[in-house]
Order: C-alpha cells, then sequence, then structure tokens
C-alpha cells in the first residue's frame, strides 16, 4: 500500500498584514505506514535559528476544526491524543530551532502529519487549521487516493484528506516558535492519504 505527501505548489492567502504564504509536501512509498505530508510556510523566514519557544496548543480548538470538517463530510469525530501531542510538541519545538519546515519522519511510529508555520502572534489556532480546511475547495469526493482534486493534483488537497481520512481516530498537535513566526505541527492516526483507498471509506 503506498501513501502519499506531494511536491511544491504556491498559493497566496493574505494575513491581515497580506503575508504571503505558500503550501507544499512531498510523496513516499511506506507499505502500510503513512505520511500526511501538509506545509503552510510565509514566502519570507527568518535567515537564522533562534532558540525555540514552546507555546501550548489550544487543545479543545484545534479539536472543533477538525471535527467540524469530519461532521460535514460524515466521518467519525476524532479524539484528542496527549501522547501525538507531546511527539508534535517536540518535533514543533525542532521546527522554531532551525526555522524552517520539514517532515519529522513520522511515518515510521506510523502516523500522519501536517505542518503549518506562519508569522508569530498573528494566527488563532484555529486560523492556523483554516489554511488546511480551505482545501476543500478542491476537494472531490468519490474518487480514490490520489484522484481526489479538481485540479488534477492531489497535493492541493492533501491537508484537507489527512483531516477527514475515515479511520483516523486520534489527533494531537502542538506549537512552539522562534523570534518571528509559530510552528503548529498535527500529528494524526492512524494516517491517511493512502494511494487506492478513499479519504471518506466509500465512493
Amino acid at each position: 500500500m503506498e501513501q502519499a505527501g506531494g511536491s511544491p505548489g504556491v498559493a497566496p492567502l493574505h494575513t491581515e498584514a497580506e503575508d504571503e504564504m505558500m503550501h507544499h509536501g512531498r510523496t513516499r512509498t511506506l507499505g502500510a505506514l503513512g505520511l500526511a505530508a501538509g506545509l503552510a510556510i510565509p514566502v519570507c523566514v527568518a535567515t537564522s535559528a533562534t532558540a525555540a519557544v514552546p507555546t501550548r496548543a489550544d487543545a479543545t480548538e484545534i479539536l472543533e476544526a477538525h471535527n467540524a470538517e469530519r461532521a460535514e463530510v460524515g466521518t467519525d469525530p476524532l479524539q484528542w491524543s496527549d501522547s501525538l501531542a507531546a511527539t508534535a510538541q517536540e518535533w514543533a519545538n525542532h521546527l522554531a530551532e532551525i526555522g524552517r519546515l520539514e517532515h519529522s519522519g513520522s511515518e515510521g511510529s506510523g502516523h500522519g502529519e501536517n505542518l503549518w508555520m506562519g508569522t508569530r502572534d498573528v494566527f488563532s489556532d484555529s486560523q492556523k487549521v483554516s489554511y488546511w480546511t480551505a482545501e476543500k475547495t478542491y476537494f472531490v469526493p468519490g474518487q480514490t487516493f490520489p484522484d481526489v482534486s479538481s485540479t488534477g493534483n492531489w497535493q492541493d488537497v492533501g491537508h484537507y484528506t489527512q483531516m477527514i481520512w475515515y479511520n483516523t481516530t486520534t489527533v494531537g498537535c502542538a506549537v512552539a516558535s522562534d523570534n518571528e513566526n509559530d510552528y503548529l505541527v498535527c500529528e494524526y492516526d492512524p494516517p491517511g492519504n493512502f494511494i487506492g483507498e478513499y479519504p471518506l471509506g466509500h465512493a
């Protein structure tokens, strides 16, 4: 069984400060494991690493944002996992230290992973997640992954499909910051975005 990530694509998304954002991911063959690759990063980022500052993610806000999307498509609500959140915190801290996004290799633990990065203290946690949910504009239900985007590029919906994936049951997220940016990491179990499967579990 193959599970996918992605390659670069650009989408302008504007904050109050009109920050431009871009999304990208990666593709992997992982057998029975998988990685949900979701990145959202500002075009202009810190040029040097700074000390990471852990910031407690609002578990209720993030979980509600996920479950609102899942209710809309009829998949079961997720439960919060403190264990996944702890894993996410470790990686969020690392990202804040290096000042850029990269995946953790969480597929080795069988987790899916979505990442986000944006200007520090500008976005609420639900706003951070909204950059992933916005991809539903392009989602095509009733098709097997990766043929799930009206654009013809599954990477345009890969964050969203991990959020709503039919047999994902738990999520845990964390935030860390450097001097310029916040970094959100969400870990999912079981992972989604498996090639040949329906995101909603059915056609």
